[in-house]
């Protein structure tokens, strides 16, 4: 019994070590439309690595945690931006 106990809570922990936010984490200052670029992040599902999500950032900024077979646009104000993920 408590085997079974010990395994259940291993099984569970393992589970929850693969996750990682998704979904709107930041925002971005809003941005009139004539001084206004658009960015797209856009991530395939593959079953390999589909378990974790992909953290975007824009300027040092997390903002969007995307999950396999997702896709996210982001309205930037026009010029250099720093883009990045973390994985």
């Amino acid at each position: 019994m408590i085997r079974r106990s010990i395994a259940l809570a291993l099984l569970l922990g393992l589970l929850l070590v693969g996750c990682t936010a998704s979904g709107p984490l930041g925002q971005l200052p809003p941005v009139p439309e004539d001084r206004a670029a658009r960015i797209l992040f856009v991530r395939p599902w593959h079953f390999a690595g589909s378990g974790a999500s992909i953290l975007v950032m824009i300027d040092g900024v997390e903002l969007y945690g995307l999950d396999a077979g997702e896709h996210v646009e982001f309205i930037v104000p026009a010029g250099e931006r720093l883009v990045g993920i973390k994985v």
